[in-house]
């Protein structure tokens, strides 16, 4: 909670009390009124975040009130280390630096210039129409990739003992 903006700080004190302050206009995120009560209706107490980048979808959880456990997922080696620095204050927050995928194996990623447009997948034209030059692909980079099921006792929290959340943001495999 420390340096966290006053606009969240009082949010979160409003949800506290039941009440729901939302911004109107074209800059309002009726995501995160949706999420705080879904997560409270379910119970949520873990959160994996697979294709975690840099971290920024922990950080918008934590900046909106979500206080349980974050087990974030990134596989290209240097957005793991960015968001290994990110997390590295909180306590509940843990990273691994693995792709999740449907066989335990190691794959070739195509990291991009925009990392949040690497993927195992080559870029089409629609990408490149959309987007111009920003999803041209760097370089590549081998990646462990790991089944969940395969994972889910070596994680750094028991996923079993509560409700978990799934977020995945995995170009073109979501």
């Amino acid at each position: 909670v420390q340096n966290m903006p006053l606009k969240y700080l009082a949010r979160n004190c409003l949800r506290a009390v039941g009440v729901e302050a939302v911004p109107v206009g074209p800059n309002s995120n009726l995501l995160a009124m949706h999420l705080k009560l879904l997560f409270s209706a379910y119970e949520i107490s873990c959160v994996l975040d697979v294709g975690a980048q840099y971290g920024d979808y922990g950080l918008w959880l934590r900046r909106n009130g979500y206080r349980g456990d974050i087990v974030s997922f990134e596989p290209v080696k240097a957005n793991f280390q960015g968001l290994a620095r990110v997390s590295a204050r909180d306590p509940k927050w843990h990273c691994v630096n693995y792709a999740l995928g449907s066989e335990n194996s190691v794959a070739s990623i195509n990291v991009s210039t925009f990392t949040q447009f690497s993927s195992f997948r080559t870029l089409n034209a629609t990408a490149e129409d959309i987007f111009g030059e920003a999803p041209v692909v760097q370089r590549s980079e081998e990646v462990e990739i790991r089944r969940l099921d395969t994972l889910l006792d070596a994680l750094p929290v028991n996923v079993s003992s509560g409700r978990t959340y799934l977020k995945l943001d995995t170009q073109g495999w979501d």
